[in-house]
């Protein structure tokens, strides 16, 4: 029989105006703490509704899969639709079929990078540099290759260091952009500084479509289309969003892939040996990656650990019955990758770096929906075969070449964008492996 949704476990003393600064502010904390303080399922207030935080991988089922209908990505039915339309183009760039097109152009790019770094170490004899950086400089740099078919080497350095003067997030944040419309307004504004590193950042979009306008890609590229259909301005426009979005989530991956393989020497080992043995020394195809499941494995429990996207947020459309009660049409629901991925009824010691938790049988056991990196169903993120390539192809090219060693007294610190950001940067010295 199901309850109403007033007899939800919730802090008593919750109020609207108290539960949207723990979500601008400290979201993951305070996420984790209500998870584990009530159970897999929270009544919050929220603006002029509930929100409900669920934790358990039945209600994530229903919301990524069996009832997508019910739960929505926008406040309402209109502002759905453009949302819709607005992708809709985007979606057959991403699609399955397009992604092994896109693999040499990661390898090449990756292996631009590894160019690079050798000659930096030949030169000083010694490679130390925040991994965050480079790989925000990689990813940049293979967004602009594989999505506009331009070569960004030239400027990628000064497009992050732009990224990284932004005194405000420079990529998707999940809380404003999903709940903004029931949160209390705030004054978000960039300083003089942010503005003006903004303004770099689109000029380089800019150069990226005067480029396209000049000479368009044979064979067209996601910029071109752009282009094509919403003209120069607008595609710069969306063309900056595309990168910053694309090129964030991989970045990060990246980074704490370093970052973990760098204090577990044993699974650097394993990853090295799989990619010796399939690889030879030879650079990564596309082809390969059927016949390296560690270094999906690898990649698998990073973004378990730091989850591409922290939490996910729909709204409901009519009365629905979850976990026994019954949430109210115009309620949000929350789906937190972030406290999933760390419950322990699913993932034994949850804070440890433990690559054989993908293999086959232990994915077997796993309940469905209680990991999501990507979320799930007809929802699911539409560049999640992108990312899962690049990442692979990236590791597996520079892997072979380099061991990172973190560098001492250094702060790492998480902090929630749409991916879970190192906010100090990771500093390591990179080391050159065999011929290298």
């Amino acid at each position: 029989m199901l309850t109403s949704d007033r007899t939800v476990p919730g802090p008593g003393d919750a109020t609207p105006d108290g539960t949207a600064y723990e979500l601008r502010h400290d979201p993951v904390a305070f996420v984790t703490r209500l998870h584990q303080a009530y159970g897999d399922i929270v009544r919050l207030p929220l603006g002029t509704c509930n929100m409900y935080l669920l934790s358990d991988p039945a209600s994530i089922r229903e919301i990524f899969t069996e009832k997508p209908e019910v739960f929505r990505k926008r406040q309402d039915e209109a502002t759905e639709k453009s949302y819709l339309v607005a992708i809709g183009g985007f979606v057959p760039f991403f699609e399955a079929a397009r992604i092994p097109g896109y693999a040499p152009m990661m390898v090449e790019t990756a292996a631009s990078t590894s160019q690079r770094w050798r000659a930096a170490y030949q030169q000083k004899g010694v490679l130390n540099v925040d991994i965050y950086r480079e790989m925000m400089r990689l990813t940049v740099e293979i967004v602009s290759q594989t999505l506009f078919h331009k070569d960004a080497r030239a400027d990628s350095e000064a497009v992050v260091e732009a990224l990284l003067e932004l005194n405000t997030g420079y990529g998707f944040d999940p809380i404003e952009a999903n709940l903004g419309p029931v949160l209390p307004p705030i004054q978000v504004a960039l300083s003089d500084q942010g503005t003006a590193a903004r303004q770099r950042i689109l000029e380089f979009v800019q150069r990226q479509v005067a480029a396209e306008v000049a000479a368009p890609a044979d064979p067209p590229a996601f910029l071109s289309l752009l282009v094509k259909y919403m003209g120069p301005d607008a595609a710069a426009s969306v063309g900056l969003t595309v990168m910053l979005a694309m090129h964030e989530v991989a970045a990060n991956t990246l980074t704490w892939a370093w970052y973990l393989l760098a204090q577990n020497p044993e699974a650097e080992a394993k990853l090295q040996a799989e990619l010796a043995h399939v690889l030879g020394g030879r650079a990564p195809t596309y082809d390969d990656l059927a016949h390296l499941p560690y270094t999906e494995m690898v990649l698998a429990e990073v973004r378990r650990l730091y989850p591409c996207v922290w939490t996910i947020v729909r709204f409901v459309r009519e009365d629905v019955p979850i976990n026994g009660y019954t949430v109210p049409a115009g309620s949000v629901v929350m789906a937190s990758a972030q406290a999933m991925h760390h419950d322990a009824r699913f993932f034994p010691n949850p804070e440890r770096f433990e690559p054989e938790r993908w293999l086959p049988e232990a994915q077997a056991a796993l309940p469905a929906d209680a990991y999501f990196p990507f979320s799930e169903g007809p929802r699911e993120c539409a560049g999640g075969d992108f990312a899962r390539t690049q990442d692979a192809l990236v590791l597996a090219t520079l892997v072979p070449h380099w061991r990172a060693k973190l560098l001492p007294d250094q702060r790492i610190e998480p902090t929630p964008q749409k991916s879970n950001t190192p906010r100090h940067g990771i500093r390591v010295s990179l080391e050159p492996l065999g011929n290298s």
